[in-house]
C-alpha cells in the first residue's frame, strides 16, 4: 500500500513539475528557475513530513523523596524525538517507530544518606532495561488511548502535542540505584522504590514521581557528582571497567548510557 502511495506521489510530482514549466514558458529564466526548484524541493519534503513525521518535546522527571529530614526532591529534564522512518527490508512491517532521547538520571541528595540516581533506563527486575524509559512514560500517559496499534504518523503527531503533567505509575518508573561509595562505581546497588528505607534508612520512602511536559533545557551536569562516568562512556564498556558482562553483578550489567546520553 505505502508503495502504491509513493508511485502515485511520483507521478503526481513530475505531472506537477512539466505543468509548471510549461506555466512559466514565458517567463524569464531566474524566475522561471526558482519556480521549478520550490516546487521539485517543496513537494518531496511535503511528502516525507506526511508520511515520516517526526516531534520533539521535552519531560521533566522529578522523584519527591520522603525522609525523616523533610521532603528530597530531584529532577531532569530530557529531550524525546518521536519519528517515523523507512524501513524498506522489514517487508510488510512498515515504517519504524523510532524513539531517541537525551539527557541524564535524576539525582536525589539525600545527604549523609546518599544519592538516589534514577536511570535513563527503566525495569523491575535485577537489571534496567535496553531502552531509556522516558519515550514509554510519554506514550503510555500522553499517547493516544484507543486499544489499537497506533505508532505510525498520527501517533507522533498526537505525542508532539502532549501536554501537561501526569504521576508516574509504579511500573513504569525508572530503574534506581544508589552507591556505597560514590567515587567507586563498582559499589553500584540496586533500590527498591518499594522499599528505599532498605537502603537508605527508616523513615524513607518514595513520595511520588512525576512526569511534566516543559520547554525547559535539557539537564545536564552529573559528571560533578559521578566524576568516573566520562571515561566509562568513553570507553564504551559497564561501570566496573569490564568491555562484556564478566559476572551476573549489576556492576556488569550497567554502562555509562544508563545515566547519560
Amino acid at each position: 500500500m505505502i508503495l502504491l502511495i509513493l508511485a502515485l506521489i511520483l507521478i503526481a510530482y513530475f505531472g506537477i513539475g512539466y505543468a509548471v514549466w510549461r506555466v512559466t514558458r514565458g517567463r524569464g529564466g531566474p524566475t522561471r528557475l526558482a519556480i521549478l526548484i520550490a516546487m521539485m524541493v517543496g513537494v518531496p519534503y511535503l511528502a516525507w513530513t506526511i508520511f515520516y513525521p517526526s516531534s520533539t518535546l521535552r519531560a521533566k522527571i522529578t522523584i519527591d523523596v520522603e525522609t525523616p529530614e523533610g521532603l528530597k526532591t530531584g529532577s531532569s529534564v530530557h529531550e524525546v524525538v518521536f519519528s517515523l522512518e523507512p524501513c524498506p527490508l522489514c517487508n510488510t512491517s512498515g515504517p519504524k517507530f523510532r524513539r531517541h532521547v537525551r539527557g541524564e538520571a535524576v539525582a536525589v541528595d539525600l545527604g549523609e544518606r546518599g544519592t538516589l540516581f534514577a536511570l535513563l533506563n527503566g525495569g523491575g527486575g535485577n537489571y534496567p532495561e535496553a531502552d531509556p524509559v522516558t519515550p514509554f512514560i510519554l506514550e503510555k500517559l500522553f499517547g493516544l488511548k484507543e486499544d489499537k496499534d497506533w505508532r505510525g504518523a498520527e501517533a507522533v503527531r498526537v505525542l508532539g502535542r502532549a501536554s501537561g503533567q501526569a504521576d508516574i505509575p509504579q511500573n513504569l518508573l525508572p530503574f534506581m540505584v544508589r552507591f556505597r561509595d560514590i567515587n567507586d562505581p563498582k559499589t553500584v546497588e540496586r533500590i527498591d522504590p518499594a522499599n528505599l528505607a532498605a537502603s537508605f534508612g527508616p523513615g524513607v520512602k518514595l513520595n511520588k514521581a512525576t512526569i511534566e511536559i516543559t520547554r525547559d533545557p535539557i539537564t545536564s551536569g552529573i559528571e560533578k557528582q559521578l566524576e568516573w562516568l566520562p571515561k566509562v562512556i568513553r570507553d564504551g564498556g559497564a561501570i566496573d571497567g569490564t568491555r562484556f558482562p564478566a559476572t551476573n553483578d549489576l556492576k556488569s550489567n550497567l554502562g555509562g548510557g544508563a545515566f547519560k546520553w
